[in-house]
């Protein structure tokens, strides 16, 4: 086909967009590969019909590096042929698409095989970035397929595309997988997505699986539920009695970081005994309990403690509960983990400002013209783990600063924080 098409000399023109597709028709199958690949390098959009009808080859290399293409050219005309390559009959293939549909839609790099097939083990504060926007139905229903599938590959996927996706759409089909038996990892990605979205009302009726046997799941389940506790007015109640009754320490620490991450009220004598655990764990979930409930009573007994911790993760969480018992002085151990930078730190605290956005961040902004360039820089994009309107104003105001660098961290963290408030706006009830 391309010796008709005539070769590619430094006497005759290169071949156009139009050109390739006709190569991507009608060529050898080592001249389709080309063809994919040359469209995708020239993001040719007015090529992405021909792409589309080529997921039809007969030749699972052709489709392959089709879907690559199609995945590479940034332009909504992709989507429904995306959707379509899910549920391609090449097993690679199908794992290509869903690699692609993740950066596409994450506007990240393509990820790697093993990032992607490889179960959700933990959720840090937001594991994942915020689709830029909302998942086409062709492939909102590919996936529907794959975790109808009954192949516990295709269903773990799908299960976390949920979540990674934010595919509110798919909370029945998932709450419907709890009700059968599933493998474990299957499990566990599926309560990481529902817990991920805050899928309350499949949530709500999921609360029996807050005594898996399984401690692993347990945990998972735990951590999903108190993402609702909210909508979920009994969790705390059934928790409660879960750690009073369990007599495992295992499961019974499991229970306790659950009451922990909802503030449980009845449990703040066993988080002030938790202040002196020898154990870090307890001592860290015993502050980051009280902090959230935030009774000016127990500061005193959290004060002691913070001058005898030398666990800097402790301490974080010690300054996060005195701040949000009245000690306002406290911020200053904010601007320390902003100072330092520590990743771990600052997801540690990324998790407070998701929950509490529009008290901890007005603090840190008034810092803003004391610190240096790194730390400011720091402190706008820790503002994008905010799931608070109220606090773009303390963006805005930087979108014009001189430093670029600044201004665009602050134009990302505004967007973020936009996108996630319309998101869960439009999650179904």
């Amino acid at each position: 086909m391309l010796s008709v098409l005539g070769p590619v000399t430094a006497q005759n023109p290169p071949l156009t967009a139009t050109d390739w597709q006709q190569v991507l028709q009608s060529g050898s199958v080592e001249e389709k590969i080309q063809a994919a690949q040359t469209l995708a390098d020239l993001q040719a959009i007015e090529a992405v019909p021909a792409l589309g009808a080529a997921l039809d080859d007969r030749e699972p290399k052709v489709r392959f590096h089709v879907i690559r293409a199609l995945g590479s050219i940034q332009d909504p005309a992709v989507e429904p042929f995306l959707g379509k390559a899910l549920l391609d009959t090449d097993r690679d293939n199908r794992v290509e698409a869903y690699r692609y549909i993740l950066a596409y839609y994450l506007g990240m790099p393509v990820p790697t095989v093993l990032q992607q097939v490889f179960p959700v083990l933990f959720r840090p504060p937001r594991a994942e970035r915020v689709p830029w926007k909302r998942v086409h139905p062709a492939i909102v229903e590919g996936f529907r397929r794959w975790v109808q599938s009954k192949d516990s590959r295709w269903t773990l996927m799908a299960v976390q595309a949920v979540g990674r996706l934010w595919l509110f759409e798919l909370t029945p089909d998932l709450a419907q997988l709890l009700s059968e038996p599933q493998p474990k990892d299957v499990v566990l990605g599926t309560f990481w997505s529902l817990g991920q979205i805050r899928a309350c009302s499949a949530l709500g009726r999921l609360l029996s699986w807050g005594q898996a046997s399984d401690s692993d799941v347990l945990e998972r389940a735990v951590w999903a539920l108190a993402q609702c506790h909210r909508e979920i007015p009994a969790l705390g109640d059934v928790l409660w009695k879960a750690y009073s009754d369990e007599k495992k320490p295992e499961r019974r620490s499991i229970y306790f970081r659950g009451l922990a991450y909802i503030g449980y009220a009845p449990a703040a004598p066993v988080f002030l005994q938790g202040l002196t655990s020898p154990s870090a764990e307890v001592r860290r979930y015993a502050a980051e309990g009280l902090g959230r409930l935030g009774k000016p009573e127990n500061a005193e007994a959290v004060g002691r403690a913070f001058l005898q911790e030398e666990d800097p993760a402790i301490r974080l969480a010690m300054d996060f509960a005195l701040f949000r018992m009245g000690r306002l002085d406290h911020d200053v151990g904010f601007v320390r983990t902003l100072q330092q930078g520590d990743a771990t730190r600052m997801a540690q605290l990324a998790s407070y400002v998701t929950e509490y956005a529009f008290d901890i961040l007005p603090a840190l902004f008034r810092y803003m013209d004391r610190l240096d360039a790194g730390t400011q820089r720091r402190l706008v994009r820790l503002a994008a783990y905010a799931e608070d309107l109220a606090v773009l104003p303390l963006l805005e105001k930087y979108l014009d600063h001189p430093d670029g660098s600044l201004a665009a961290a602050a134009f990302e963290a505004i967007k973020e924080i936009r996108q996630v408030a319309r998101f869960r706006s439009a999650a179904p009830e």
